[in-house]
């Protein structure tokens, strides 16, 4: 289900969104689902620093 209480499915459809690209999105958000708090904080760190860095001037 999705916020507005649509199936995924169906919500997708509307949206013009193929059906591995929905199965890829429902499986990522699954996942994250399953993570921490505390293990996404440790994973995300380095990459808003590696995105900082890559973002300042040289």
């Amino acid at each position: 289900m999705t916020d507005t209480g649509n199936p995924v499915p169906e919500v997708a459809e509307d949206l013009g969104i193929n059906e591995t690209t929905r199965a890829s999105w429902v499986s990522r958000a699954t996942r994250a689902k399953r993570t921490a708090p505390k293990d996404r904080d440790v994973l995300i760190a380095p990459l808003t620093t590696e995105n900082a860095r890559a973002r300042s001037p040289r």
